[in-house]
Formats: structure tokens, sequence, C-alpha cells
């Protein structure tokens, strides 16, 4: 079994690089990683996050959201997690099979 395309486009592991106030405040808990940071926005969110899977990209031309709105045929998700894995869509691409079932 070859593993063709697999880290294709795939960056390399590196330091995560956080902003702080001084150098001081970078010493003085180095395992924050700059979660304090005015600079840093976390995507992760305690309920759920509201999205639309549309099959092509121009369905979902000219719709707008705002913030606490309803819109018609969202789906709701943990965050962070997948949409393949929440069973939304099959998985874009493997040469393995997954170790749980999809």
């Amino acid at each position: 079994m070859q593993a063709r395309g697999f880290r294709e486009n795939c960056l390399a592991p590196h330091a995560p690089l956080m902003l702080h106030y001084n150098h001081t405040a970078a010493l003085k808990d180095p395992r924050d990683f700059g979660r304090r940071s005015p600079w840093r926005v976390s995507l992760d969110h305690e309920d759920a996050w509201e999205f639309i899977l549309e099959a092509h990209r121009s369905s979902a031309n000219g719709r707008a959201f705002v913030a606490g709105a309803r819109v018609d045929g969202t789906h709701r998700t943990p965050v962070p997690s997948q949409w393949q894995l929440q069973g939304f869509e099959p998985p874009l691409y493997t040469n393995f099979r997954y170790p749980f079932g999809m």
C-alpha cells in the first residue's frame, strides 16, 4: 500500500509562535502559549457551531450570516471536531482504514 499524497501541501512542525506584551511576560509562564494574550482568538466553543455544508460553492453565494441569527438548513457540530467524523460527509481521501467505524 502506497501513501502517495500523504503530507502533500503540509507545513513542517514548528514551535507555537505567540505574541507577548514583553520579554518578562513571555518568560513568566512558558506553558501559557499566549492563552491570555489579547492577540490570540480561540475558535473552540462551549456548545457547538452552526454550519451549512453545500454541494457546490455557488450554492452559498448571496447568503449573509449574522451572529445569533437563525438560518434555514444549518447543522450543529461540536468544536473542535471534523464534519466528516460527525457523519455529514465521507472522508475526502484516505489510503488507510480508520481505526473506528464511519
